[in-house]
């Protein structure tokens, strides 16, 4: 389950993050990591309101490493991040 939770949060980083401007720039790649971690604490509360579901602490940790992974593997992975016509690099 943990690792779903990873997996998923670590790709819509990364998609977050190749969608900006600017996916090079260390303060763009933390507020895709805050507003990945935001939406994973949303999502995890949304659970406590539906039946046989339950907000977990430990799948939120899951949500958040995997953006912070996927969010830092675009970052630093040369392939990973998106050309911009006209960019020198």
């Amino acid at each position: 389950d943990k690792v779903f939770h990873f997996g998923a949060y670590a790709v819509l980083a990364a998609l977050m993050l190749r969608a900006t401007l600017t996916p090079k720039d260390f303060g763009t790649v933390a507020m895709i990591i805050a507003l990945v971690a935001v939406f994973g604490a949303v999502d995890e509360w949304h659970q406590s309101f539906i039946p046989r579901r339950s907000m977990s602490f430990a799948d939120w940790i899951a949500d958040t490493t995997g953006a912070i992974v996927g969010a830092l593997a675009v970052r630093f992975i040369p392939f990973m991040t998106p050309r911009r016509p006209g960019s020198l690099s």
